[in-house]
């Protein structure tokens, strides 16, 4: 047996994954040959039920995947919102954050989640943008292309 199929298939990592997969969901299975591609299907669907059967079982674990789940939701729409509006405004996506020009306007998009809000409105944010130009600036500065 390879050591790592057996890590695979101890009950702790067959439940950790089982609740991976309850949360992300598991890839559609195509029409592929190969026995190895079969073995990790069955895999899936053994970890799958797994997943299922610990969250039956355990309304905390229930709770805690459901809330996930929410995060993940809105922060997929979020980002589909984001990304929409940056289209509409024809922002280059490859270009610098602009504080004085991008702040307001991205915060203040209607249907963003108030987490998104905070964190956009955020002064380590800000922080956080400042430091990387600082960071990509100085990168460009000392770039040699010959070297």
């Amino acid at each position: 047996m390879l050591p790592c199929r057996a890590l695979l298939e101890v009950p702790e990592s067959m439940e950790m994954f089982g609740v991976m997969v309850q949360v992300f969901g598991r890839p559609v299975r195509g029409d592929f040959p190969g026995e190895d591609y079969h073995l990790f299907h069955a895999w899936l669907d053994s970890i799958s039920d797994k997943g299922k059967e610990l969250l039956k079982s355990d309304a905390q674990l229930r709770q805690y995947v459901a809330d996930i789940r929410k995060e993940m939701a809105s922060a997929i729409q979020d980002y589909q919102l984001l990304l929409n509006f940056v289209k509409a405004k024809q922002w280059d996506l490859a270009s610098n954050y602009n504080l004085e020009t991008m702040k307001r306007p991205l915060a203040s998009l209607p249907g963003l989640s108030e987490r998104a809000r905070r964190s956009l409105s955020s002064a380590y944010f800000d922080r956080i943008i400042r430091h990387r130009i600082l960071d990509f600036q100085q990168i460009l500065q000392n770039w040699d292309p010959l070297n």
